[in-house]
């Protein structure tokens, strides 16, 4: 709803009596119709800009007595001028508030007095004495002040609500990295407002290689983690912490194995050298050698860099396809193989959000709304303006680039890291009971898990597959 500023109305009907000069009226009854009208006090602004175009539409009325369409007068549209001069903000044509400037045309303000009262007179009345027309726009004003005022204020309360009343809860939300764009659906999230809206102030807290936020999360320090992958979910049942993923962001684990470009199929990396770390050691390769036969034998550790496998050329090494590839192509010249270890069965959620038991119980409203938000807020980042989101993302890592970020999300779509799968239909962030014990049993036959774990403990799916957000996917 338009609401112009409220003073300074008295400037507007001098204007406009200053066009009934065309229709000869006498400058004393001039004063007068001023006098008669500044008498009704009507101070709401939306409500006096509609007095003001009661005047306009009876000046014109007068005026088209005198000879010819008061738009056609040059008198009329010099006091369109001086109005909008008067008035900042206000456009003559299709104006900020949607009125018109043809005559008849009703404002389209949404609070306005009604045909009758725009137009009190019959075009055959319209030469009656100025004072007789006065009177009765008096009496007309007077009879529907309070009842205006009253439609000004219940509207006026209603549009402050969410601004003046809304209650923020406070959030912390810790990450397991540095900002990036794999984090891009949470920065978004925090950066076009969205987490405002589902009435969350949101913090985040991002990770590094000398931070450990997962530790904070059961003490209280944290309300939500973005866990690494589901095996963390598991690890945290085994050991009775009392935490529990709510959602997973990634339905695809972003691991890779990264070859040289002789490399033809996922099969001949079983015989070069492999570069992993101590964590893939104890969760992927695992699976690669309970599943794939990978010789253990033949790894080396990975340090995070990429230069041991640059100068090997009968080498692979870990990563993520969102990442590593990128760091490839720029420091040796040339478009690596890729392996995403998702698409050959390491089918691990990604991403995950989780949070205390307790608050599930307890606040399981802000809990949803932290969950549906993050979605939203992933379903901009990746289909929709995501300046916002990288923009935050920069100021909290300065070494981060519009070209990796600009890769990231490219890949992200490619090999449907966030959106593919059950997401489709039930939305970002699903999980399903089927999908857990699937990966849940392949840990089991590689000897990660014990068979006896009661895993089902490690998630909830109360907050998820609502369909949250799938309008907001790319056609």
């Amino acid at each position: 709803m338009c609401n112009p500023p409220g003073r300074g109305h008295a400037g507007r009907v001098l204007a406009i009596g200053a066009g009934m000069d065309g229709a000869g009226a006498d400058r004393s009854l001039k004063r007068s119709v001023v006098a008669n009208l500044s008498h009704v006090e009507v101070t709401p602004s939306v409500v006096t800009t509609d007095v003001v175009a009661f005047a306009v539409d009876v000046n014109r009325s007068a005026i088209g007595a005198g000879g010819g369409d008061a738009d056609d007068r040059a008198g009329g549209k010099a006091d369109t001028k001086t109005n909008a001069e008067a008035r900042p903000g206000l456009r003559t044509g299709n104006s900020q508030c949607g009125g018109q400037s043809e005559r008849g045309k009703r404002r389209g303000n949404g609070l306005r007095f009604g045909h009758d009262a725009l137009h009190p007179f019959e075009p055959e009345a319209a030469g009656r004495p100025l004072h007789k027309w006065v009177a009765r726009l008096r009496k007309k004003v007077q009879s529907d002040r309070m009842m205006r005022i009253s439609a000004f204020l219940l509207a006026f309360a209603v549009a402050l609500a969410p601004a003046q009343g809304q209650h923020l809860d406070k959030v912390r939300f810790g990450t397991n990295w540095v900002a990036e764009a794999e984090h891009g659906g949470f920065y978004q999230a925090l950066a076009d407002g969205t987490y405002r809206k589902y009435g969350l102030d949101v913090t985040i807290v991002p990770g590094g290689p000398n931070v450990n936020n997962r530790i904070l999360l059961p003490v209280g320090k944290l309300d939500f983690f973005m866990s690494a992958n589901s095996l963390q979910s598991f690890d945290a049942v085994e050991h009775n912490i009392p935490t529990v993923a709510v959602a997973a962001s990634f339905q695809k684990d972003p691991q890779v194995l990264i070859a040289h470009p002789d490399v033809q199929s996922f099969d001949d990396l079983k015989t070069r050298t492999l570069f992993v770390s101590k964590e893939g050691m104890a969760s992927y390769f695992q699976w690669l050698k309970a599943d794939y036969r990978f010789d253990e034998s033949k790894v080396k550790p990975y340090t995070f860099n990429a230069q041991p496998f640059l100068a090997d050329k009968n080498s692979a090494m870990q990563g993520y396809v969102t990442s590593e590839p990128f760091a490839v192509e720029k420091q040796g010249g040339f478009t690596p193989k890729v392996f995403l270890l998702a698409d050959h069965g390491f089918n691990s959620y990604s991403t995950l959000i989780e949070t205390r038991l307790d608050l599930v119980e307890k606040k399981p409203n802000l809990v949803q709304r932290f969950v549906d938000a993050s979605a939203i807020g992933w379903y901009h980042y990746i289909y929709g303006d995501n300046r916002p989101g990288n923009t935050l993302i920069k100021k909290q890592n300065a070494e981060m680039t519009d070209e990796l970020l600009a890769y990231s999300i490219t890949k992200m779509k490619q090999y449907g890291i966030v959106d593919s799968g059950d997401t489709f239909t039930s939305g970002i962030g699903a999980m399903t009971d089927a999908h857990m014990k699937s990966f849940f049993d392949k840990m089991v036959r590689a000897g990660v898990l014990k068979a006896g774990l009661d895993y089902k403990r490690a998630y909830t799916l109360q907050f998820v597959n609502k369909g949250v957000g799938v309008d907001l996917r790319s056609r």
